[in-house]
């Protein structure tokens, strides 16, 4: 029996091992169990199912083939994308079965298509197979490449690294061989393994444990985005709405920010906050903002598993967060700055993941979130500096993503690439108009240019 290289006492609990000859496994994680469980919920509708695309230029014959064999490249690169998770006696664990070349060809005919309809990714979004749990398509009429996964496969940095990945293959064709097993060195490992976290003090439970109580009597008295439909229906389609500023805009909204002391990232999610305000009307008066703060962990894994060789993994954490009857941008942004900082900053905090995780599962299920109102989510991407703008002569010229949303939540997704500010909303139409989330995100729009005293140079 083989096992998979390891150092440290908490990689072997998830450590990948060979039970018969070809067939590894390994344990889920408890961040693992958690995104399952929400990926199982509702598996006719699939929740929790990114969807990132990628638009290059590139004037080559052979396009078609060159992301054919860029995928069946990445197959063999990140061999993550062939496993699947399996429900044994002991509950779910990770299997992954060494392919031969026939193997990997069928895989290949399975996962990857090309779209010739015409449309664009983002037309496309609210229609992609999301029964298979990886897919690569590619969009000849507009040169995009639309990666698709479940979550529980890679986290939304992880998706953007492998669209990195995705790119120097096109340009840069690589050949590889199936059958041998050796792919098997580059299978992902799981949060719990790739951070050497302590376990828990006493302190840091009772800590985790107080916020989450300060967090649920928040969330009880919680604005949210208020469904413009019957929100007791079925889910219905998953759509995404885009708004693009222009480099100069961004570029204004950067340098203001930064003079307020504050960055982008803070200044877009109190512009959420505000505008969720505004779209609830005289319903959200004297109401709290509570929801999480997502952050990436990727930078602080061992080596080589923070960098772009393992994108396929969940490396990022929510912590819960509320904001205290926000009065006006302002007082949202220095609010926000804090938490910011105190998640950033605090030497607890990579302690409190495991038990605040357990204990947000539970205080979830009492905050609001039901009926006709949702939580408002907000996630930072930032300043995409992991995709390049060139590759030898493809030049990529934009990307965007956004995660399936089933239930009457509106998750907002912030992300800049060659220097333009994309902000994305992603909702379900069984619970929201199409008009009323764009009525929201004008009103982010507003709130974010009016918060930072900046004059939009493009309308």
């Amino acid at each position: 029996m083989s096992t998979q290289t390891t150092t440290t006492l908490a990689s072997t609990t998830f450590q990948w091992a060979e039970t018969i000859p070809g067939k590894w496994e390994r344990k889920l994680d408890e961040r693992e169990h958690q995104v399952l469980m929400y990926t199982r919920s509702a598996p006719k509708y699939a929740p929790y199912y990114g969807c990132c695309s990628v638009k290059f230029k590139y004037d080559v014959e052979d396009i078609i083939d060159r992301v054919r064999r860029a995928w069946r490249t990445l197959r063999h690169d990140h061999p993550s994308l062939g496993a699947s998770v399996e429900d044994t006696e002991n509950g779910p664990v990770w299997v992954y079965r060494v392919p031969s070349e026939a193997d990997a060809a069928a895989w290949l005919a399975e996962t990857f298509s090309v779209d010739h309809s015409g449309r664009s990714a983002d037309e496309l979004y609210p229609y992609h197979d999301t029964s298979k749990p990886i897919f690569l398509k590619y969009l000849p009429a507009t040169q995009e490449v639309v990666f698709g996964a479940d979550h529980v496969y890679c986290d939304g940095i992880g998706i953007l690294l492998f669209l990195n990945n995705v790119c120097e293959l096109v340009a840069r064709p690589r050949s590889v061989v199936f059958g041998t097993g050796a792919e098997v060195a580059n299978l992902s490992l799981p949060f719990a393994s790739v951070l050497d976290i302590p376990e828990p003090s006493p302190d840091a439970l009772a800590k985790a444990s107080a916020i989450i109580k300060a967090w649920a009597a928040k969330a009880a008295n919680s604005m949210a985005v208020s469904s413009s439909k019957d929100s007791t229906q079925p889910p219905g389609t998953c759509r995404k709405l885009t708004m693009l500023l222009s480099q100069a805009d961004t570029s204004n909204l950067q340098q203001a920010a930064k003079a307020k002391g504050m960055t982008l990232a803070v200044a877009a999610h109190a512009a959420v906050i505000m505008a969720t305000k505004r779209h609830g009307g005289p319903s959200t008066d004297g109401k709290n903002w509570a929801s999480s703060l997502v952050f990436g962990y990727r930078h602080k894994a061992r080596p080589p598993y923070n960098s772009a060789k393992f994108p396929i993994s969940v490396l990022s954490v929510g912590f819960p967060e509320a904001i205290e009857n926000p009065t006006g941008f302002l007082d949202a942004s220095e609010k926000l700055r804090a938490a910011y900082t105190f998640w950033l900053s605090s030497e607890d905090a990579i302690q409190l993941i495991e038990p605040l995780r357990n204990m947000v599962s539970q205080a979830m299920k009492k905050a609001p979130g039901s009926g006709r109102m949702a939580l408002p989510n907000v996630v930072n991407i930032g300043v995409i500096k992991d995709v390049q703008e060139r590759y030898g002569d493809l030049e990529v010229l934009h990307l965007t993503g956004g995660m399936r949303e089933i239930g009457p939540s509106v998750d907002n997704h912030f992300l800049t690439f060659r220097g333009r500010l994309n902000i994305l909303s992603n909702f379900n139409d069984a619970y929201h108009d199409v008009a009323s989330i764009e009525r929201l995100m004008q009103m982010v729009k507003e709130e974010l240019f009016r918060g930072l005293d900046v004059q939009p140079v493009e309308h």
